[in-house]
Parts: structure tokens; C-alpha cells; sequence
């Protein structure tokens, strides 16, 4: 059941699983040389929440490697960094998919 002030459009699940992204360069849009590990926490058709050691700006964009099964499926994608919350010394980042 979806609680009553929930703002996001799509149904989201639990997804606990490490993920891998890199930060796209803002001047460029290339990728930077440094890469990233991140614990997902949910996820849905428009985007995934995750749990990262680092802060990201709003509109950054993230190419994220998804891991989608056992077998060491590996789905790379795109994101947007729609929210960033600090959580103690984490971080709790909303990431919209981009197609």
C-alpha cells in the first residue's frame, strides 16, 4: 500500500544489493577516473535509492553499474542525482534513470 505522502510517482522495492558508479565530469559529461561503491536500498521503473560515503549535488549525473541476478549480470545505466540527505557519516541519495 502506498503511504499518503509519498511524492514519488512509481512503486519502489527493496533492492539490497552493492552497486558500482562512476560521477560524470560536469564540463564534459565524460567519465572521471574515480569509481564508486554504494549500497542500494530500493528501487522502481524510474529510479533506485542508495546508501554512499560521499555527497553528490543534485542534477549530477552517474553511470551505474546494476547488478540484476546471480549469475553476475551486470546492467550499465544512467542517473541523475535527484536528492542527497545526509544519514550520520552516509549519505542517502535519490537517483532518477535516464533514457
Amino acid at each position: 500500500m502506498r503511504r499518503l505522502d509519498e511524492k514519488r510517482g512509481p512503486v519502489r522495492k527493496a533492492f539490497s544489493k552493492e552497486i558500482r558508479y562512476d560521477i560524470l565530469a560536469e564540463e564534459t559529461r565524460r567519465r572521471a577516473n574515480k569509481k564508486f561503491t554504494a549500497f542500494c536500498v530500493d528501487i522502481s521503473e524510474g529510479g533506485l535509492g542508495i546508501n554512499t560515503g560521499i555527497s553528490l549535488e543534485k542534477g549530477r549525473i552517474m553511470r551505474i553499474s546494476l547488478p540484476v541476478s546471480v549469475a553476475n549480470v551486470v546492467i550499465p545505466t544512467f542517473g541523475e542525482v535527484a536528492w542527497s540527505s545526509p544519514q550520520g557519516d552516509r549519505f542517502g541519495i535519490g537517483i532518477r534513470f535516464l533514457q
